[in-house]
């Protein structure tokens, strides 16, 4: 009795460890601030700098998180449940970032709780989409795609490392990793847009030197490797770290997601995001 007692103990303060050891992760310290906003049953994560639809709004990191990839009607990118959530670090100034970058979207403000929010409408904008925001503690900008999922990531309910948990031990990613990416499978996609994942899968841009890494617990589906191979100069592997299968490329340029074309539709087409352009 008392070994069965002891193993269950164990086991209990293993499955407690394991979130702490996620965010003891150097390349998502960055993004954990911002990761508390994540709402829970995502299927697509990433771990930016720059990425969000308010281009004007200068942010230190941006966590992102979406889920039920819908094509779109017309030219551009589908409706998804994905929220943006940008962190502009401690020095604050967000609210007024975000109203700066909504100067041409008719907006109608609204709360949510205790926090001021807008509806921000496609009137005199660029963009053809609805966009739901929020501002908290002057220094993160919320940006949801949907009304209830920016309610649901103001609730607090849970965060990224814990959203985190399907891809165990992360511990292969390199802490020179600039951009990640973790996907899960997509039940009940649309048959368009990149293939839905078998199993956990996660991409890293890394700088030194700039390549594009891909880590998966099954056999990567065909599509990540075509797709690795063209924004890729050479690849390497497969290969094994620990239970991971690994891919990766050397890029063939050191540019940003915001520089390169090529890497940045390949690194939404990679999110789930569909895109007719």
């Amino acid at each position: 009795m008392t070994v069965c007692r002891t193993a269950l103990l164990l086991g209990a303060l293993a499955a407690c460890a394991t979130p702490e050891t996620r965010q003891d992760v150097p390349a998502l310290r960055p993004f954990l601030a911002a990761g508390r906003f994540v709402p829970k049953g995502m299927t697509s994560f990433a771990c930016e700098h720059e990425l969000i639809p308010l281009t004007d709004l200068a942010t230190e990191c941006v966590v992102t998180a979406g889920r039920d990839f819908e094509s779109p009607e017309d030219l551009g990118i589908g409706v998804s449940r994905t929220i943006w959530i940008a962190d502009v670090g401690v020095r604050g100034g967000a609210d007024a970032g975000l109203r700066s970058s909504l100067a041409e979207w008719a907006t109608k403000e609204f709360v949510i709780g205790s926090t001021r929010c807008w509806h921000a409408t496609p009137e005199r904008n660029r963009y053809d989409m609805e966009l739901w925001c929020a501002v908290v503690e002057d220094r993160f900008v919320l940006v949801a795609l949907k009304r209830d999922v920016l309610v649901d990531a103001l609730a607090g309910a849970t965060d990224l490392a814990t959203e985190l948990a399907p891809f165990g031990d992360l511990s292969v990613v390199a802490a020179d990793t600039t951009e990640l990416m973790f996907l899960l499978p997509r039940p009940g996609q649309a048959p368009t847009g990149m293939e839905s994942p078998d199993g956990p899968i996660v991409c890293a841009i890394q700088s030194s030197p700039w390549r594009l890494t891909m880590f998966s617990r099954e056999p990567l589906p065909v599509p990540y490797g075509e797709l690795l191979v063209k924004v890729c100069s050479s690849t390497e592997g497969p290969s094994r770290s620990g239970d991971w299968n690994v891919l990766r490329g050397q890029l063939e340029e050191q540019l940003s997601l915001a520089e390169s074309s090529t890497l940045l539709l390949s690194w939404l087409w990679l999110f789930g995001h569909q895109i007719f352009i």
